[in-house]
């Protein structure tokens, strides 16, 4: 009899829980495209655990605060059970064609102790062509900084090499030539190899037009900075390109308000503020 008991006391718990499984709202998953960062939303969570992976060639990389950084994701969830994902177009995992189209394939798995697990496949394809000789994005977790490589004729040269890095952008750069040695232009100058470079968590990519550099925030190599009356964190960088006997330096640098220094807090109002000139770059 006390089995019975035990046994119609199971069968009323999984009936509780698969009623709860049932009128729990789906999950609801919106995409679109900023410019150069795509955002996912993700809403009605409830309870469940957020899984981020990026899916490439059938294969999915849980996304870790880690790689994410280093990688150019953001993930923030809030406490009515929501979150957003930010991802810069150039990511480590976007299939890149031409500089111009950026298809990102992101895999959720949603975890929950009662509800047997959920895997949705969010795909987008963000255009963006119209890009800065340099772009910043600014994210809690990283920087990022995209720089123009300059084209054959994009310019009318002098006979003679600029010595200035910053100068580099505007020399013809040959395709050949490859990343091997990033210079950190912080106060004390500090030399590292492309390796080392993404084993301490950067992430250094050269695609056909643009060379992409990312710094987990915060990093050895940033420093801060008052411009304007609001604290920067500033990372400069010269990347040097490779090939046999020649090199050609290029100058990668870019400069973030800190959380504490540009936003300021009323009853009614957020205010921000950004320097207008970027004196550190």
């Amino acid at each position: 009899m006390g089995c019975l008991a035990g046994l119609g006391w199971f069968i009323l718990l999984v009936a509780v829980v698969n009623i709860e499984a049932q009128n729990k709202p789906p999950i609801k998953i919106n995409s679109k495209c900023l410019g150069n960062l795509l955002r996912v939303d993700v809403s009605r969570l409830g309870g469940s655990f957020l899984e981020v992976s990026a899916v490439i060639n059938n294969s999915s990389i849980i996304l870790t605060p880690s790689l994410s950084s280093k990688c150019g994701f953001t993930i923030k969830k809030d406490h009515l059970g929501n979150a957003v994902i930010y991802a810069s177009v150039q990511n480590c995992f976007a299939q890149n064609v031409d500089d111009k189209a950026f298809t990102t394939k992101l895999g959720l798995r949603l975890q929950s102790d009662n509800v047997v697990d959920k895997f949705y496949l969010v795909e987008e394809t963000c255009y963006y062509s119209s890009w800065a000789s340099r772009e910043i994005i600014c994210k809690p977790n990283y920087m990022e900084v995209s720089v123009k490589k300059a084209a054959p004729n994009d310019y009318n040269l002098p006979a003679y090499p600029y010595s200035d890095p910053r100068k580099a952008a505007e020399q013809p750069m040959d395709a050949s030539l490859k990343i091997a040695t990033v210079v950190f232009l912080t106060p004390e100058e500090r030399v590292m190899q492309v390796d080392e470079a993404q084993r301490n968590g950067y992430g250094i990519s050269s695609t056909l037009t643009r060379l992409v550099l990312r710094s987990p925030n915060p990093s050895r190599e940033t420093y801060t900075k008052d411009v304007a009356g609001v604290p920067m964190t500033v990372l400069s960088t010269s990347i040097i390109f490779e090939k046999t006997k020649l090199t050609t330096p290029l100058y990668a640098g870019a400069a973030c308000p800190q959380a504490q220094g540009g936003v300021f807090f009323t009853e009614t109002s957020i205010r921000g503020f950004l320097p207008r000139p970027h004196c550190p770059l």
